[in-house]
Parts: C-alpha cells; sequence; structure tokens
C-alpha cells in the first residue's frame, strides 16, 4: 500500500502541481497546457520521464477523456447524464475497470472485478484542492493516478458548468 498527495493551487489558470509520497517526495508532475478547446495534461515521473498524457474531447454533448500511456495503451472515460450522481463509462482492452463512490465530496474508489486498486479522499481543511490517494496494489500505481486525475478532472469541470 501506498499513500499519495496532491495539493492544487487555488488561483489558477492551468494546473502545474505535484503528486508527492509521505515523505513529500514527488513522485509525478502533473502539468496542464493551455488550450482554448479541451484540457491537456502531461504526467511524468520524479526524474521527468513522460508517465502517461490525459486530454479532453467532446462527442455529441459530453465530454470523453483519453488517457494514453507511453506504452501505447489507451483508456477512455465518458461521462453519461444522470440526474443525481456522476456516471462514467471506463474503456479499457485488458480488463474491467469501474469508479464508486460519493464524487460530490470527492471520497470515491477505482475497482477491478470488485478489487479495491485505490482510493482518493478530499481533506476538507486546506488552501485549495488537497487529497489523499492510497493506492492498494502498487502495480497498478500509474493507471489509477491518470484515472483519480481524469475524475478529478471530469467533476471540477461539471461543478463549474453547474454554477454558471
Amino acid at each position: 500500500m501506498k499513500k499519495l498527495y496532491i495539493q492544487q493551487a487555488v488561483f489558477k489558470i492551468t494546473d502545474h502541481y505535484p503528486i508527492v509520497n509521505e515523505k513529500e517526495e514527488p513522485i509525478y508532475y502533473v502539468d496542464q497546457e493551455f488550450q482554448f478547446v479541451g484540457k491537456f495534461y502531461n504526467v511524468k515521473n520524479a526524474k521527468g520521464d513522460l508517465i502517461f498524457t490525459i486530454e479532453r474531447g467532446f462527442t455529441f454533448l459530453f465530454p470523453v477523456y483519453t488517457i494514453t500511456f507511453v506504452t501505447g495503451e489507451t483508456i477512455k472515460i465518458r461521462t453519461n447524464f444522470s440526474f443525481f450522481r456522476h456516471n462514467l463509462d471506463i474503456e479499457i482492452d485488458s480488463f474491467t475497470l469501474t469508479v464508486e463512490g460519493d464524487f460530490f465530496d470527492h471520497n470515491y474508489s477505482l475497482y477491478s472485478e470488485r478489487e479495491e486498486l485505490a482510493s482518493i479522499k478530499k481533506k476538507w481543511i486546506s488552501w485549495g484542492d488537497a487529497y489523499e490517494i492510497t493506492i492498494l496494489d502498487e502495480t497498478f500505481m500509474d493507471l489509477s493516478v491518470a484515472i483519480l486525475i481524469a475524475v478529478d478532472e471530469i467533476i471540477d469541470t461539471q461543478k463549474k458548468s453547474s454554477s454558471s
């Protein structure tokens, strides 16, 4: 089991933040590139090597997030219309993934075949958005971090559009 921590800035045009371990050592760096349409993130390891990218595009009315790993593996996350909860479809070739929990409170988990891989919890008393990620199976650490970053982006985007 491994714990990672995210501290996002309060005032930002684009996201740039490290994901650190319990010793506050950077494990990942998340860098959002400025774009007028859609969003694009590069996520690198502590050495600066690209691990994966996340891109938000659109099909019809709903956003589609594409996670592309340097290995060539691609994951698509689609948001669906749902009245009182977030509903996500995760498309991956090698196995089934689901995200379950309370999205509005940023307290949710990532599952594969009913086995929990990771969870995220928001810290409520902090300057900016702060999260604790618990990775239960470290072999899925990159995958878990990628999906949790994309889900956080989905939630933030939906909150911004519903408050407008």
